[in-house]
């Protein structure tokens, strides 16, 4: 999750076309700049930045009644930041100000409808992790058309943040975030144990669930949730102390199966270890370097944007160093033939290098 992901997911998941709004500091920068517009992307400038006639509410947005008039849509994400915090922020005026003062400029007669979108990324830092995208009841803001602006401006936010909390992870206490996860990931072992016995969900889908339990039992119920809280940890220490784990488990309840996956792991192990080797001779510089860089300007930006960080510094330090390793293949062999094969295996061993260190550590 960030902003660039956070607006690709928008784009992917709606079925229409949508202008997306972003920092007007991001839109100034040459290249960037260019193929954001090109993408459709509309400048926002942060009211308290605005100088001169910017400060007017309708100079702001001019660029987006523009496109409600032409029967467009317009994606603005209200709490003004990128975050996985399992709460949702509190939201920024914007959004709202946005959608009255475009009816407001055409007289309330746009019949302007506010769709709210709720994003959830699982998991939040992981590289081709999924993505759950909700679509909330839209509603209307022509009853405001005669409320003074402050309270019409509150009522929309209001509106907005009570259709966006169904919609994403949003826990009153986020400090019960490990056992709304922990509940998720016992009925997830149980889908892939028993399949057929339960409806099939998402990861993300099934936190979401038991978030809105938590929630309902915390008001309702809190003693439930206590009681909830003592058995999860109570199952934690047992599967700790026994070693048995949800791979046990699902082993027992299918023996063949569990047979055939240890043997289909060991000849994995066996016959992928060469790919591996060549993998991370030629992967394992650059990938601590990107890694490095990566969180490095993380730190600055916030760890929000590390997953794409990393792929942006990953393509400056596996570009180079892969360069460099062609041009000697190429030197070397003096055949562009063997030298595109040569690029073919780096890219895919460099992956199954990561898959299989990855299958080293689950096993």
């Amino acid at each position: 999750p960030n902003g660039l992901v956070d607006g690709g997911a928008v784009l992917r998941a709606v079925p229409r076309p949508v202008s997306i709004g972003v920092r007007s500091r991001r839109v100034r920068v040459p290249v960037l700049g260019w193929v954001l517009r090109w993408l459709g992307l509309l400048p926002v400038e942060r009211p308290r930045r605005a100088r001169g006639p910017e400060r007017g509410a309708l100079e702001l947005f001019t660029p987006f009644t523009k496109v409600f008039r032409r029967g467009d849509t317009v994606a603005f994400f209200p709490e003004g930041t990128s975050h996985h915090a399992p709460q949702l922020k509190g939201l920024q005026s914007g959004a709202a100000r946005l959608a009255l003062d475009a009816e407001a400029e055409a007289g309330f007669d746009l019949d302007l409808q506010v769709v709210p979108l709720g994003l959830h990324f699982e998991p939040a830092q992981q590289f081709r992790g999924e993505v759950l995208v909700r679509v909330g009841h839209p509603f209307a803001i022509v009853d405001q058309k005669d409320v003074p602006r402050p309270k019409a401006i509150r009522t929309i936010q209001r509106r907005i943040a009570e259709g966006l909390r169904p919609l994403v992870l949003h826990l009153e206490n986020a400090d019960l975030e490990p056992l709304v996860r922990g509940v998720a990931e016992v009925y997830d072992d149980e889908q892939q144990t028993s399949p057929g016995t339960y409806h099939p969900r998402s990861r993300a889908e099934v936190i979401q669930i038991a978030g809105a339990c938590l929630n309902h039992f915390l008001v309702t119920d809190p003693h439930a949730v206590a009681v909830a809280q003592a058995k999860y940890d109570w199952y934690q220490r047992l599967t700790a102390q026994t070693g048995v784990g949800p791979a046990a488990l699902a082993s027992h309840a299918r023996p063949v199966r569990g047979w055939l996956t240890f043997l289909g792991l060991a000849l994995q192990l066996l016959l992928g270890f060469p790919f591996f080797v060549f993998g991370a001779l030629t992967s394992h510089l650059p990938y601590r370097a990107t890694d490095a860089a990566a969180r490095r300007t993380a730190r600055r930006m916030g760890g929000v944007s590390l997953p794409t960080l990393r792929i942006l510094w990953g393509a400056v330090f596996f570009g180079v160093f892969w360069g460099i390793l062609l041009a000697l293949v190429a030197h070397w062999s003096s055949s562009w033939g063997f030298t595109l094969f040569f690029l073919l295996l780096l890219v895919v061993c460099a992956f199954y290098a990561r898959f299989y260190a990855c299958l080293l550590y689950t096993t």
